[in-house]
């Protein structure tokens, strides 16, 4: 597996992500498929669906274009080069919007918060746990030398990083300062941010 997170991460920065943004979408790709990027999701969510696909779980209409986009290509749509392509093409297309979100995000962390949310768009259920590990929990440093590939994702997991980000990104879930019982908000806009923050 760390074979396959190498070379999706380096897969990423040779097709134009930041390092810190194609280690977000490798930390969603392990929670979303394994990094198999011929998976296909055991019990769908949807009833009547096939389920999501690939390494980052393509369902729906997301699923269909991405094979559509292999038939185009004359490829399998488990091949994973094609499935970093269509990753690239969604961000500059369709998923544009998501894109920005996440290049805006200044490091690992908050980068794999914004592919979470804005990009896969899981169940609440999976998501806020998600979000808590990416922001809460342990996150690899990393570290790009000459030769990508001999980077060890699995060695990277053993290491803490700091997680003190200061003050709230916008689409982060905040609670009110003070109010610990309070459900947290999410923040859309540097409006929302200040009164999410003082409570009101």
């Amino acid at each position: 597996m760390s074979d396959l997170a190498n070379m999706f991460m380096a897969g990423l920065v040779q097709r134009g992500l930041p390092e810190h943004v194609a280690q977000a979408f490798v930390l969603n790709g392990m929670d979303e498929s394994g990094l198999n990027p011929g998976v296909n999701e055991i019990a769908p969510v949807v009833p009547g669906s096939r389920g999501g696909f690939g390494l980052m779980q393509w369902t729906g209409p997301r699923r269909v274009a991405l094979e559509g986009f292999a038939a185009d290509r004359g490829l399998p749509v488990a091949d994973p080069n094609l499935q970093m392509d269509f990753l690239m093409h969604e961000l500059q297309g369709p998923e544009s919007r998501a894109a920005s979100r996440i290049m805006a995000a200044p490091d690992t962390p908050q980068a794999a918060t914004a592919v979470l949310n804005y990009f896969l768009r899981p169940a609440e259920e999976h998501r806020a746990r998600r979000e808590q590990k990416y922001l809460g929990g342990k996150t690899p440093p990393l570290s790009f030398g000459a030769d990508v590939k001999q980077v060890g994702l699995a060695d990277m997991f053993g290491a803490d990083m700091p997680m003190d980000f200061g003050s709230p990104v916008l689409g982060e879930r905040v609670r009110p300062q003070g109010r610990e019982d309070a459900p947290p908000r999410r923040v859309n806009d540097d409006r929302q941010r200040r009164l999410a923050l003082a409570g009101r």
